[in-house]
């Protein structure tokens, strides 16, 4: 980092209020350079054996340096997400809880970019259904693009204000709700948040969280579960929130079943910080409330009538899935949540469910780029695979022309066995099929990719 992070003398008499005799351990700290962490996708490669894991979280690693993710096609294909190593704790608030052996239905409230959302599908028992939200509509299709590339597919997608949940009454055994706050965590990453931070704006933040919190909370099922994090130190947007949904909201805070010297672990206190001068990673808060009393979602599921679509089903692995049409699209999800997506829909503005699996092509039903990078998309089929190397799969991602293919037909570009998505060879050429607005838009002639697909770690 080239310029110390200067704060004004309200902030400085803020964070002297907080750290203590530790402030100028915490000042040196965001002065130096953030940590680089990512977390893989268990269903799509394997356990990395040459980088550091991170301690709290089963799919983490820390990088050496920070390379320059968008040159390589894994990522562009689901294989890892890119997330601060603090806010992968999530894992170890969802296990204590049990969400990883227990079939549950859960909301991701303020899920935007997709880091948590792609987190809890890993953590979370495969029967689960997840449902992502995001307020902000521009900010909900990168969710989107996040979740599909993850490929899992019991997850519903949506666009809602949280006071919108509230004819599900009882329907969520657990809310994740990372709330937007001061960003005090976050100085290191984002400099613009030092300007803008005011005592005025704590207190706006406490009191917009105490909203979404109060908005949200009849949504949550009795002895259901909510997880609250946000990226900033301060008491009055943690510990003072958890203690107000305890007394007003008849919670009970829980404490998570995890501790180490590197994340505070002051006795009696409530949910886990991770402070920059002790975790390589940025500031992070999270706690777990479990509600007491409250109201079970009353509807009765209606048995769903598995529809036949010959074409579609021969594309995906043999399961029992539920059909049905989201803008022109076949879709499938788990026959289990045939019911409850059905029930979302009508309730909220869903903009994707499941995963999109055939689409029409004149008279024919073609598979979409969404099954493509799915994790159902049967191994077995009859798609002609064609292996790129490295500055190919580039150029393909890029949405270049590609080098003619001798096979005829529809083909399943790959990279190092990875599915990137479909060409379809006419003989004179190859047409690129790959979706056109998530096509890499930089300078791709450049060799300084990331190494986790050029070093052959796995």
């Amino acid at each position: 980092m080239t310029e110390t992070l200067k704060f004004s003398s309200a902030l400085q008499n803020h964070l002297r209020e907080i750290f203590g005799e530790e402030f100028d351990q915490f000042e040196a700290a965001i002065n130096q350079s953030a940590s680089t962490a990512i977390r893989i996708n268990p269903n799509k490669v394997s356990t990395p054996k040459n980088l550091t894991p991170i301690p709290w979280n089963s799919n983490g690693f820390y990088l050496q340096e920070r390379p320059v993710f968008t040159l390589d096609p894994w990522i562009h294909a689901g294989c890892y997400y890119v997330q601060d190593a603090s806010s992968m704790f999530l894992e170890q608030a969802l296990k204590t809880i049990d969400a990883h052996r227990n079939t549950i239905k859960i909301l991701d409230l303020c899920a935007a970019p997709g880091g948590k959302s792609t987190l809890i599908q890993s953590t979370i028992n495969a029967n689960s259904l997840l449902v992502a939200n995001e307020t902000v509509r521009s900010r909900s299709e990168i969710l989107k693009e996040n979740l599909i590339k993850w490929g899992l597919p019991n997850k519903i997608i949506c666009n809602n204000d949280p006071k919108d949940f509230k004819d599900l009454s009882g329907f969520f055994d657990v809310v994740v709700a990372d709330v937007p706050c001061s960003g005090e965590g976050l100085f290191r990453k984002n400099s613009k948040a030092i300007s803008e931070w005011s005592v005025n704006n704590v207190d706006l933040c406490s009191k917009r969280q105490k909203r979404i919190v109060a908005d949200i909370w009849p949504a949550i099922a009795e002895d259901g579960y909510l997880i609250y994090s946000t990226c900033t130190f301060n008491k009055y947007e943690n510990e003072e929130i958890v203690n107000w949904i305890c007394e007003k909201l008849n919670g009970e805070h829980i404490p998570i079943e995890f501790s180490s010297s590197q994340i505070d672990a002051t006795p009696n206190a409530l949910g886990k910080h991770f402070y920059p001068h002790k975790v390589s990673g940025e500031g992070f808060y999270i706690a777990i409330v479990k509600k007491n009393g409250g109201s079970c979602f009353e509807l009765k599921p209606k048995k769903n009538k598995k529809k036949k679509l010959e074409q579609s089903v021969n594309w995906i692995c043999e399961d029992d899935w539920s059909y049905f049409s989201e803008r022109d699209r076949i879709h499938v999800i788990s026959l289990k949540w045939g019911f409850e997506s059905e029930l979302i829909r009508q309730q909220l503005n869903v903009i994707y469910s499941g995963i999109a699996v055939a689409e029409p092509k004149g008279s024919k039903l073609a598979p979409t780029h969404d099954v493509a990078v799915s994790t159902i998309l049967n191994p077995n089929n009859n798609f002609e695979a064609m292996e790129l190397e490295l500055p190919q799969a580039l150029q393909y991602l890029n949405y270049q022309a590609l080098p003619i293919a001798t096979q005829l037909g529809l083909l399943l570009m790959q990279h190092r066995g990875i599915n990137l998505g479909w060409s379809k060879s006419i003989g004179n050429r190859l047409n690129n099929l790959y979706p056109k607005k998530w096509r890499i838009r930089m300078n791709i002639n450049s060799n300084n990719g990331f190494a986790l697909t050029s070093s052959d770690p796995l």
